[in-house]
């Protein structure tokens, strides 16, 4: 993939990483591996649980060997929807459509997961993409994290739990900042999103990228520029360049190809 497949587009093709999820030392020497041939970023389950593998959360620390690594050497965790091989279900019975319209809540508790995990205040050069989950609930979830860190922070800084709930040891609850985090960390796709774009000024036009989610069906194919340029074209040049590339170049480390011709809608 790396060196055949991508390496015969360099900065048009870019290579995201599998690691041994089972096996998080060999899943950390496999990053340096990959990092030496160029990769700089590598695929993670948005919710471990369900495939039997321990959390983010894990009081043993499970995880420390691969972000330890995806610390050092720079590596983007990309986490896709329903990468926890589980579809969301509003009741057993619920019209998939339903479901899927939900589906965006699975981004939303990965992004909450990591923001109060603790693992930014260990690993500060790693960041996050969330893929495929959309954006607009973005402003809504960091306004609610910031109330519930007020609200109970002191209960939880004393032990206080509620019907078994985890903890939150791992995590300095007095230095937390839940949007200088999610500035410093986590990046949103978008595929369309009118909602999200309005509210870029809350949730920041460095954090957010375009995608297209071709060729599935919940795509904006065959009209992927027109819908994008639709939805951003009345925002500055500079934020357009952002969201439709820059972010991803700034990210992920990569100079772009220069396209055979110029893309139109």
């Amino acid at each position: 993939m790396i060196e055949e497949w991508c390496g015969a587009a360099p900065g048009r093709y870019i290579p995201l990483v599998l690691v041994p999820l089972w096996d998080p030392e060999l899943a950390a020497t496999e990053l340096e591996r990959c990092a030496a041939k160029g990769a700089t970023t590598f695929a993670f389950s948005e919710n471990p649980a369900p495939l039997g593998l321990p959390t983010i959360h894990d009081p043993n620390r499970y995880w420390d060997p691969l972000f330890a690594a995806a610390n050092d050497l720079r590596m983007v965790a990309s986490m896709h929807v329903g990468s926890s091989s589980q579809v969301p279900k509003i009741a057993p019975d619920a019209p998939f459509l339903a479901n899927l319209t939900w589906g965006a809540m699975r981004t939303s508790g990965a992004m909450l997961s990591w923001i109060f995990s603790g693992m930014f205040q260990r690993f500060p050069n790693l960041k996050i993409a969330l893929s495929e989950g959309e954006i607009g609930w973005i402003p809504y979830y960091l306004e609610r994290a910031e109330q519930v860190v007020d609200k109970q922070r002191y209960w939880v800084q004393r032990g206080q739990k509620f019907m078994e709930h985890a903890g939150a040891d791992t995590l300095d609850l007095d230095t937390l900042d839940i949007r200088e985090t999610f500035r410093n960390h986590v990046y949103g796709c978008f595929i369309d999103d009118a909602h999200g774009i309005a509210s870029i000024d809350e949730i920041g036009e460095d954090n957010i990228m375009c995608e297209t989610d071709y060729p599935h069906s919940d795509s904006t194919w065959p009209n992927c520029i027109k819908v994008v340029r639709d939805r951003i074209g009345h925002l500055p040049e500079q934020t357009q360049y952002k969201l439709l590339r820059g972010n991803a170049e700034r990210l992920y480390r990569f100079t772009p190809a220069q396209p055979p011709a110029s893309a139109t809608a």
